[in-house]
């Protein structure tokens, strides 16, 4: 009897680490893994990590990113941003912090922390997690919103149907909508939003959770591009 607990121990502790290591991988963690066990190319990638704080925590967090950072400043009538970065190291991705400072006492400011890189492989994503382990919760509490954006481009190794049914299967996507570009000109073929239990941040669209959208691209040489955005695109595609 004891020999089965000890047992059922060890198998129940194996299943817990397996899970948490898993809930511990954001999404541009898990998408990474699914272009890279595909042998899809990522052609680039961005992730956000947006929180806001309240304002009685601004100079402690000025002084402790100065220590670390170059910076620069810009200032308008409504806010003051710094823009923080270390120059000097070179690493796998590019790696800076923004801070937005409302002008108004009352209002919380914003810190942003924005990692860019060209493309994607298990060195990398090594790199990526290094990271979340020791800056990312340095800088930002649980509460901090993610949001990753990354473009692929698919031709010669697998046909549209086929990618996207790969992404619905891998994410469980759920709520799919497609909205198509009629305009003859328009590089921007259609547009896909969708729906993961693996992510927790989402979008309400048309009364429902959306935690991806995808943009279907053809280029110059007519080549067909994807670019996802995770819970949306919030930058220029």
């Amino acid at each position: 009897m004891k020999k089965i607990l000890a047992i059922f121990f060890v198998f129940t502790m194996v299943i817990n680490t397996v899970l948490a290591k898993d809930i511990n991988r954001d999404a541009m963690q898990q998408l990474g893994e699914i272009f890279t066990q595909a042998e899809l190319n990522i052609e680039n990638w961005e992730v956000l990590i947006k929180e806001k704080k309240h304002p009685s925590e601004l100079h402690d967090m000025l002084y402790r990113l100065k220590k670390e950072f170059s910076f620069t400043k810009d200032e308008d009538e409504l806010r003051v941003k710094y823009v923080f970065q270390d120059g000097q190291v070179e690493t796998d991705f590019v790696e800076y912090y923004t801070v937005v400072i409302p002008k108004s006492t009352a209002q919380d400011f914003e810190i942003i922390a924005t990692l860019q890189g060209k493309s994607w492989s298990e060195d990398l994503a090594n790199a990526y997690a290094e990271w979340k382990e020791t800056k990312r919760h340095k800088w930002f509490t649980n509460s901090a919103k993610l949001y990753a954006c990354l473009t692929t481009d698919i031709d010669g190794i697998m046909s549209s149907d086929v990618f996207l049914g790969m992404l619905k299967n891998e994410l469980d996507l759920v709520h799919i909508s497609t909205q198509v570009d009629n305009v003859k000109k328009s590089k921007h073929k259609k547009m896909i939003y969708g729906y993961t239990p693996l992510w927790s941040h989402t979008v309400k669209m048309n009364d429902k959770p959306v935690n991806l959208q995808l943009v279907e691209m053809i280029n110059a040489s007519g080549q067909v591009k994807y670019t996802i955005g995770t819970p949306i695109l919030i930058n220029e595609y």
